[in-house]
């Protein structure tokens, strides 16, 4: 089940997982373990994506923790006012600063990976605020 933050809020999917092919040719699992939403034109942690970023890093401080999947996205209009570049580099700047906060939370750098998409993966049939996001996804057996 889905549950739906306000505006600038939190959209958590703790439930959903699929199993992906991986590099190296096994399966992975991956599971959602939260998004994160931003303001336009902003790669600022809100208070609300904190909230759920705190409750990731807690579950997640183990050294021995697996491989977390940080990935940074931005809206068509974003990438239309300012250009394709700058879509893409936001989307950076986004999962970049989330993985920051991990890290600070104590969630070991080597067990983070970031990746930027600009506006490539849209949710078809979402208001733009909700393309504004990092989706953080808990990843096992991906071979890395």
């Amino acid at each position: 089940m889905q549950s739906v933050g306000r505006a600038f809020g939190i959209v958590t999917a703790g439930a959903i997982a699929c199993a992906v092919p991986s590099v190296s040719g096994q399966q992975s699992v991956e599971r959602l373990m939260g998004t994160v939403l931003f303001a336009a034109d902003s790669d600022t942690v809100t208070p609300a994506g904190a909230k759920i970023l705190d409750s990731i890093a807690a579950k997640f401080k183990d050294p021995e923790t697996p491989f977390i999947i940080v990935r940074g996205h931005s809206e068509p209009r974003e990438h239309a006012q300012y250009g394709p570049q700058y879509g893409r580099g936001l989307s950076q700047r986004r999962a970049s600063n989330v993985r920051s906060y991990l890290e600070a939370r104590g969630v070991k750098p080597n067990s983070l990976v970031t990746e930027a998409f600009g506006v490539s993966k849209p949710i078809k049939g979402v208001e733009p605020a909700k393309l504004r996001r990092v989706e953080v996804v808990f990843s096992a057996g991906n071979g890395w």
